[in-house]
């Protein structure tokens, strides 16, 4: 879905740091760091100490591209930026 503002437990505010995350954590595995080093390492970039905080990055899963290919009005049609074939692939992934 999307980032969530605050952290739900110490209310810092975190939104602004996932782009920073995303890039940091890219470079880091384009560099050869393992997928738990580079984001540990991209979460300390970023300015993220508290555990709580971290899991807000840590456990997101994004999913937006997915709902927005649902309408409310069933007869609404709603073009999607993900072709078919995209679709298929993220699915045969997960």
């Amino acid at each position: 879905m999307l980032i969530p503002v605050r952290c739900f437990t110490c209310n810092k505010v975190i939104g602004q740091k996932w782009n920073p995350y995303n890039d940091k954590v890219t470079e880091y595995l384009s560099s050869g760091d393992t997928e738990m080093n580079a984001r540990g390492k991209a979460l300390d970039d970023v300015g993220l100490v508290r555990y709580c905080c971290r899991r807000m990055l840590l456990s997101h899963v994004n999913i937006i591209d997915q709902l927005l290919q649902y309408a409310n009005n069933p007869s609404e049609k709603i073009v999607s930026s993900i072709t078919p074939e995209e679709s298929e692939q993220e699915d045969e992934e997960n």
